[in-house]
């Protein structure tokens, strides 16, 4: 896989380490959409034994983890980036466009383009996809408990 600048990207492993790694970034999440309440260690080893992605890949910076991306079925992208590693956004989405391709389009239900869902409270994120010329196209709403 290529390197840009001193970015790159290491596959994530069913690990006990990758699983600590991966669950620091979590607690550290200031906006959430898949969870309200941060799971148990327990709970997040076994999902990320269970590797339910097409693709999960920890993002390094000089050999330094500073986050971890991955890719669904659906051709979604997530990134969860440490603290002040929004700078880095676009050089992680040309990377990772550069290295892979999305899934064939199958109408309604995958589409032909990569895409990011974001937390509605997420504006730096928002604001540095805008900046970058990726394309709003919808909002999500679910029902309130």
């Amino acid at each position: 896989m290529e390197k840009q600048n001193d970015l790159s990207f290491r596959e994530v492993t069913a690990s006990k380490k990758d699983s600590e790694i991966l669950y620091d970034l979590l607690a550290q999440r200031k906006h959430t959409i898949s969870h309200e309440i941060l799971p148990s260690k327990k709970e997040h080893l076994k999902f990320v034994f269970d590797h339910p992605y097409r693709y999960w890949f920890l993002i390094l910076e000089h050999n330094n983890i500073i986050g971890a991306f991955y890719i669904t079925f659906n051709n979604s992208i997530s990134i969860d980036l440490m603290p002040k590693k929004i700078t880095k956004l676009e050089e992680i989405l040309k990377l990772i466009t550069e290295n892979f391709q999305p899934m064939p389009e199958k109408k309604s239900i995958v589409p032909s383009y990569f895409y990011i869902n974001l937390a509605i409270d997420n504006q730096s994120f928002i604001d540095e996809l805008m900046r970058i010329k990726w394309k709003p196209i919808q909002m999500t709403f679910r029902k309130a408990n």
